[in-house]
């Protein structure tokens, strides 16, 4: 609820400046200029008329634009809900629109219901910007999309798992497919990222997996033994994310999501009998592809989606 009422008052009763004001409420000094510049269009005088509320005054001086008028209680959104649902397999606001303009068909448009949505989301959950120091942190993960390779003998496909690293100060990508999740792979995945970025990070973020922590704890999870070792002897220490907290380590899941659209989704096509073809031949040849395509900005990446999928070149 904006502080107008007490804006009003410090500014037309007690005369203070707009600088004062603005420390006094805890509010930037341009909030608090709009908010008086406002009330002077609105022809709004001290003191208020005693029959004037919170929700008059402030409709008063901040009315509904044309085409965005408050919706009637019938047909408003159930933000909880829309979350909660969301959380489940292949649940998306697509399918929810759809289920919630079939009750309401007076309720909002599809474009109208995702704003709302990532609105309240949000303010719901506000997010810390991360400053990221150059070669200090590497994220790593596994991608949840896998890869064939087909068996010469019998032409079984068998999936192959996805070892992928960044550098969240430069968006720097390494990724390398692996026959499994097995420690092995998992140590052997970070060894080759520190040869393809040339060095090693002074910290390491992993998610929670068995190769990574052997003993779950919110604040001091017990590291698995071999992985620590590694670790050690690079010189790194590793800070595992918390548990159902991705936005911990945001920039590998994000190119989790650029493997799979970028790399993976190019070698649809491809057919690999093992997987040193495919690491050889096509992840890590597209891999350096994408560190070296040219950094877009969110104005370019609109007009052109397929570039979506561009990252920073350089360490």
């Amino acid at each position: 609820m904006r502080k107008i009422k007490e804006v009003l008052r410090l500014y037309f009763e007690s005369h203070m400046s707009i600088r004062r004001i603005a420390a006094s409420c805890s509010l930037s000094r341009s909030a608090v200029s709009d908010m008086i510049a406002r009330a002077i269009a609105a022809r709004v005088s001290w003191p208020l008329p005693g029959e004037l509320g919170d929700s008059e005054l402030e409709a008063l001086l901040y009315p509904q634009p044309l085409g965005r008028r408050a919706k009637p209680d019938s047909v408003k959104m159930d933000m909880p809900y829309i979350q909660r649902e969301l959380s489940r397999k292949g649940v998306t606001l697509q399918l929810l629109w759809t289920e919630y303009i079939a009750q309401n068909p007076g309720g909002y448009q599809y474009s109208r219901f995702c704003e709302l949505y990532r609105d309240w989301q949000k303010s719901a959950e506000p997010s810390l910007h991360q400053d990221h120091k150059a070669g200090e942190k590497m994220m790593v993960d596994w991608a949840g999309q896998t890869i064939k390779i087909t068996d010469r003998e019998t032409g079984e496909l068998v999936d192959a798992r996805i070892f992928v690293a960044t550098l969240p100060a430069s968006n720097y990508l390494y990724v390398e497919p692996f026959a499994s999740m097995a420690l092995e792979n998992w140590i052997a995945g970070h060894v080759h990222a520190f040869e393809f970025f040339g060095g090693a990070p002074e910290i390491i973020v992993p998610d929670n997996t068995k190769t990574a922590v052997s003993k779950y704890c919110y604040y001091e999870p017990e590291l698995n033994a071999t992985y620590a070792d590694m670790a050690r002897y690079y010189g790194a220490a590793v800070v595992p994310a918390r548990p159902a907290r991705p936005k911990d380590k945001a920039n590998v899941e994000c190119h989790v999501g650029i493997t799979s659209r970028a790399i993976l989704a190019s070698l649809r096509n491809h057919r690999f009998f093992h997987v040193a073809e495919a690491r050889e031949a096509g992840l890590l040849h597209d891999c350096e592809s994408q560190c070296r395509l040219p950094f877009r900005s969110a104005q370019e990446l609109v007009q052109c989606p397929q570039a979506s999928h561009g990252q920073k070149g350089g360490r």
